[in-house]
């Protein structure tokens, strides 16, 4: 892959970064083994070794435009989807639109205090 693919691609993911916004929600079992003695800091965590079977239950994506794409898993495969699950995952989407706003709100002012 060339420059200035890599650069295209770099700027489209970048791109959609900032112009969408995408909440998953999974459920499942999982182990994680820490290997440290005595207390585990978070670079133990994030080099730990996890194994299970998570699945996808929910997932909320918006765009820009408003356009939003929502799947629900209907429990008919895996069981029932606890009601806890849905509310934790509105809980995401609603903070995480929130927080884009706040950081749209924090842009829009530091660009007004430079002009």
């Amino acid at each position: 892959m060339s420059f200035l693919d890599t650069l295209q691609t770099k700027l489209s993911n970048a791109l959609d970064d900032l112009t969408s916004l995408e909440v998953r929600t999974y459920r499942g079992d999982m182990t994680t083994f820490v290997k440290t003695m005595g207390s585990a800091r978070m670079k133990d965590w994030l080099t730990a070794e996890t194994v299970g079977e998570l699945k996808l239950v929910r997932l909320t994506r918006s765009e820009f435009d408003g356009d939003t794409v929502l799947f629900v898993d209907d429990g008919s495969t895996s069981g029932a989807v606890p009601e806890y699950i849905g509310d934790a995952h509105e809980a995401a989407v609603k903070s995480a639109h929130e927080m884009r706003k706040g950081l749209a709100e924090l842009a829009v002012r530091a660009v007004q205090s430079v002009v």
